[in-house]
C-alpha cells in the first residue's frame, strides 16, 4: 500500500509541439491571491484591512512569476530576484515577526521535500553534486514553471471533478507520508530498492485498476476526461518541457555511470509499466494543486522513478 503512490503516476517526461504562450488571466491571478491571503490571514491572523494591502502584494507577485516563467531564459536568478522583493514589500505589510514567522514555515516546508527527494535520489546516486543539481533544477526551476501551467488547466475542471479531485489529493497525501516514514527508515544507497519498487508497483496496480472505487481508478478516469485540454497546455510549452528533458539527461550522463544509466533504463523496460508514461505524467499534472506550492512540491516527487 505504502508503494501505491508511485503507481499512480511515475513521470513528469511531457514533450508536445507549439510555441504560443499562454498568460494566466487577471481572474486566475485574483484567485491565487485570494487563496495565498486567506491560508495566511489565518495563520497570522491579520484583520480585514491587512488582507486587504496583502493581497495587493501577493496579485503583483504571482503576475511578475507568471510573466517570468513564460518568457525568460535566466529563470532560476530572476525567480530568485522576484522572491526577494516580494518579501521586501511583504515587510511593508506585515511585522517584523510575522515576516519572520512566514520565512520560517516556507523554508521548513522546502526543506522537508528537498531532504525527501535526496532520500529517494540517493538510490540513483550519492554524488552530492548531483543530488544539489537534481533537486535545484526540480524545486527551483520546473516547480514554479509546472504550477503555472497547472493554473492554465484549472479553468477547464468542472466544479465536481474538482472536489472528486480534493479527495484523491487526501488520500495520495496519506500514502505519501507512509512512504516518507519507510524511505527514512530504510538505507537507500543501493538501486534493489528499484528492483523491490517494481514488483509491488505491479501487485497494487492491478489491484487499483480492479477497484472502481479506488482513488487510481478515478483519477485515470479523470486523466482521460481532461486529456485533451491537460494535452493542449503541454503543446502550448512544449519548449520548456524539452528543455527539461534535456537538463536531466546532461546530469544523469554527467554524474551517473554509463553502466548504472543503461542498468536503470532497462529496468524501465522490464517492468511492463512503459506504455502508461504518458498516462502518468497527466495524472499527476491534474494532481498537482495550483493553489499549494508545498503538496504539489511532494506530488511532483511520484514522478522521480522515471524521471532518472
Amino acid at each position: 500500500m505504502i508503494h501505491r503512490i508511485f503507481i499512480l503516476m511515475l513521470g513528469l517526461a511531457f514533450a508536445f509541439p507549439s510555441n504560443s504562450i499562454a498568460q494566466l488571466s487577471d481572474e486566475t491571478i485574483d484567485e491565487l491571491a485570494d487563496n495565498h491571503v486567506n491560508k495566511w490571514g489565518q495563520y497570522l491572523n491579520l484583520s480585514k484591512y491587512r488582507k486587504a494591502k496583502l493581497k495587493k502584494v501577493w496579485k503583483t507577485h504571482e503576475r511578475n512569476k507568471s510573466s517570468l516563467v513564460l518568457n525568460t531564459g535566466d529563470l532560476r536568478g530572476k525567480l530568485k530576484k522576484e522572491n526577494e522583493a516580494f518579501l521586501k514589500n511583504l515587510g511593508g505589510v506585515l511585522t517584523p515577526n510575522e515576516l519572520n514567522v512566514y520565512k520560517m514555515l516556507e523554508k521548513s516546508s522546502f526543506e522537508d521535500g528537498k531532504q525527501y527527494l535526496e532520500t529517494l535520489v540517493s538510490a540513483i546516486s550519492t554524488d552530492t553534486l548531483f543530488l544539489n543539481a537534481y533537486t535545484d533544477l526540480q524545486y527551483n526551476e520546473i516547480l514554479p514553471t509546472v504550477m503555472t501551467f497547472r493554473m492554465e488547466l484549472e479553468g477547464h475542471i468542472r466544479t465536481e471533478d474538482k472536489l472528486v479531485i480534493d479527495s484523491i489529493r487526501a488520500e495520495v497525501f496519506d500514502l505519501y507520508d507512509k512512504c516518507l516514514v519507510t524511505c527514512l527508515a530504510n538505507d537507500h544507497s543501493h538501486h534493489t530498492m528499484f528492483e523491490n519498487l517494481d514488483e509491488l508497483i505491479i501487485v497494487e496496480l492491478n489491484e487499483g485498476l480492479s477497484n472502481k472505487e479506488s482513488g487510481l481508478s478515478k483519477l485515470i478516469e479523470l486523466t482521460h476526461k481532461y486529456e485533451d485540454s491537460i494535452h493542449n497546455v503541454y503543446v502550448t510549452h512544449k519548449h520548456k518541457y524539452e528543455y527539461w528533458d534535456k537538463r536531466k539527461d546532461e546530469l544523469r550522463d554527467q554524474y551517473i555511470l554509463p553502466n548504472y544509466t543503461k542498468s536503470l533504463t532497462d529496468l524501465k523496460k522490464r517492468n511492463g509499466l512503459s506504455s502508461l508514461k504518458h498516462l502518468e505524467s497527466d495524472a499527476i499534472f491534474l494532481l498537482l494543486n495550483p493553489f499549494d506550492v508545498n503538496t504539489s512540491r511532494k506530488f511532483l516527487n511520484l514522478g522521480l522513478h522515471n524521471q532518472l
